[in-house]
């Protein structure tokens, strides 16, 4: 059962969850790359190519938080900004740049700014920056949510999606390290991939714990449908299928989310 403070933070996971970045960038090619990153890691984004189309989105949509670069069609990016803090005078910009110079840098950082990012960098600290920005330096925790699986990639991708949300996460790679953290930390969701160690693992840790404590949804996922062609549904009224809700991998970051904020609501 989620705590009492999880549960009234219902309306704040919703709104974490839809954390929209305005994304400004002429280049169709870096536009497209940096916004395919921040989908994945669940971010709502919405592109545009000069301040003009900048100032467009700001009047129509909630936005967290701009990414704005040097080059746009209109005119340089930073000389923009002070036209799209008129519009949303709080949000954060992070300013990007193909190439630098220390004299396009002294320009940049004498704006209304967050974070300078040249591309040649390493993409991570831009993403980095995006979640300091639109958090305000430090994660606003939603929810608790455990994580078994026994792939170390697979735990690594939905850390990351989850943490762009606002949720704690917690690993575990097993059956058993997986009831021990259940009972240790008392998550307020369990993400439990059906087949772990063994083909049956996934279904023994939900039975083998179903008496320890108060219930705890549970969202199964896992790639059978995919290894041996077969679908699995799973709705309210299903009594054979012992999780409260099921996903097949390969995840989808938005459908992932949906399926989470629902299970959390539902408790």
């Amino acid at each position: 059962m989620l705590s009492r403070g999880v549960r009234g933070m219902t309306r704040e996971r919703r709104t974490m969850q839809q954390r929209t970045v305005l994304l400004l960038d002429a280049n169709m090619t870096a536009r497209t790359h940096i916004a395919d990153a921040l989908a994945e890691r669940g971010y709502a984004v919405r592109v545009g190519a000069s301040i003009r189309a900048g100032e467009a989105v700001l009047r129509a949509h909630h936005t967290d938080c701009a990414i704005v670069d040097v080059a746009l069609e209109d005119m340089p990016g930073h000389l923009g900004i002070e036209r799209l803090h008129k519009i949303a005078p709080r949000m954060p910009v992070v300013v990007t740049a193909a190439e630098n110079t220390r004299e396009l840098e002294a320009e940049v950082r004498q704006q209304d700014i967050v974070y300078y990012y040249v591309k040649s960098f390493d993409e991570a600290e831009l993403l980095e920056a995006v979640r300091e920005a639109v958090d305000g330096g430090h994660a606003q925790l939603t929810g608790k949510i455990l994580v078994v699986d026994d792939s170390p990639d697979f735990q690594d991708a939905i850390r990351t999606v989850l943490e762009g949300a606002g949720y704690a996460v917690i690993s575990a790679y097993s059956k058993d390290e997986g009831k021990a953290k259940l009972l240790a930390e008392h998550p307020d969701l369990v993400i439990l991939d059906m087949v772990l160690e063994t083909a049956t693992a996934g279904f023994r840790f939900i039975y083998e714990t179903l008496d320890d404590q108060e219930h705890v949804p549970i969202l199964a996922v896992s790639a059978i449908g995919d290894m041996y062609g077969l679908g699995l549904e799973v709705t309210d009224k299903d009594d054979y299928f012992p999780a409260d809700d099921y996903l097949e991998k390969p995840l989808k970051p938005g459908e992932l989310l949906e399926r989470v904020e629902r299970l959390l609501e539902r408790n």
